[in-house]
């Protein structure tokens, strides 16, 4: 895993207002970040396999693409998960 892609899920573990700008628009925020080609389909998919695949243990997989930080366009009746 490339030192980015750490940076990457720590902040989705809580740094809110990335979290909601990666809810919003997760391939703007990625490409500021040097990712190899399977981190970043594997974070824009939110895909929790791949990024287990790639070294991540489940539960940091959820902490970082459960979508429980909400987007900007989130109403009050989200669920978690819903962004």
């Amino acid at each position: 895993m490339s030192t980015d892609m750490a940076n990457v899920v720590q902040r989705l573990q809580g740094d809110w207002q990335f979290i909601a700008d990666f809810l919003d628009d997760p391939v703007s925020v990625l490409s500021g970040f040097s990712l190899s080609d399977e981190e970043h389909r594997a974070l824009g998919a939110r895909d929790a396999r791949a990024l287990m695949a790639l070294g991540l243990e489940q539960q940091t997989v959820y902490a970082a693409v459960s979508g429980d930080g909400h987007s900007r366009v989130c109403s009050k009746g989200c669920k978690p998960g819903w962004g």
